[in-house]
């Protein structure tokens, strides 16, 4: 029950996600213990499952108490426990606290490195999560150099088209449109929406925050058509697909928005430069 969670979770199905992770959560406390390593390994999941559905308050609470739980049980070096701190860093990030989260996340990369190496897939997951941070604190060229590392390193472990591969590829465009490097960011965004679309599917949240991101470089290109076109049908699936409440939702609506207020007022200047000049 634990693994079709997970499996809900990676398919985007949150709210299925969330619903049998509690079930699993609250009937493993009862039989195993509040400490057991299977209880653990479920209230892990759900505070994932939170954090991606945007409930942060709620992912953080259940992380610390994980964590927390995790050390004493398990240790401060068990992978579990490492995996419950790369959570709890991630929801730091998503609530702004980028100090906490880049600090949590050496301290997981360096226990890592040491004792799975600098290659492991989870090693990789953290560093491209590190990267990611670099980029939210405005520190750009250190997080295009650990994103390429990262990048580089899983397409030649697991191909092109491998999901985390995508991760990391969809870090990149971010990096690089946040650089000013648009038409190398708008090459591999395009990229990203290809493949996700042909491997996760058009409806996948990785697939419309990609998209969400391609946009936003559109826009910038001032490709305007092509801008407004992708984002609308954008915020349409998110609607559909994540609900109107999911962050990832409202962003996307906040800029459909604002675009569409910007072509208004400027529909109208026009329109009053013709009254103005005496033309119907």
């Amino acid at each position: 029950m634990a693994s079709l969670a997970e499996t809900y979770r990676y398919q985007g199905r949150w709210s299925k996600a969330e619903a049998l992770g509690k079930q699993v959560m609250e009937t493993s406390k009862t039989v195993l213990g509040t400490n057991h390593p299977v209880t653990l390994k479920s209230m892990k999941i759900l505070a994932r499952t939170y954090n991606c559905q945007g409930q942060l308050k709620d992912a953080e609470e259940l992380g610390l108490q994980v964590v927390e739980t995790s050390k004493t049980v398990l240790g401060v070096e068990h992978p579990d426990t490492l995996e419950c701190m790369n959570i709890l860093a991630l929801t730091y990030g998503d609530q702004g606290q980028l100090n906490e989260a880049e600090g949590l996340l050496k301290q997981v990369k360096r226990t890592s490195e040491r004792l799975l190496g600098d290659k492991h897939p989870f090693t990789l997951t953290i560093m491209n999560n590190l990267a990611s941070t670099y980029r939210n604190q405005g520190r750009l060229e250190d997080a295009e150099k650990l994103g390429l590392h990262v990048l580089e390193t899983r397409k030649g472990m697991f191909g092109k088209e491998d999901p985390k591969t995508l991760i990391s590829m969809n870090y990149l465009v971010v990096t690089y449109k946040n650089q000013g490097r648009l038409m190398e960011a708008e090459q591999l965004g395009l990229q990203v929406v290809k493949t996700r679309k042909e491997v996760l599917g058009l409806g996948h949240p990785d697939t419309l925050m990609s998209m969400f991101h391609l946009s936003l470089i559109w826009k910038e290109l001032d490709r305007d058509p092509e801008a407004m076109k992708l984002i609308e049908e954008c915020v349409q699936l998110q609607k559909r697909n994540l609900g109107v409440d999911h962050p990832h939702t409202v962003s996307s609506s906040a800029a459909l928005t604002r675009w569409q207020t910007e072509k208004m007022e400027v529909y109208s200047s026009i329109m009053d430069g013709y009254e103005g000049k005496g033309l119907s």
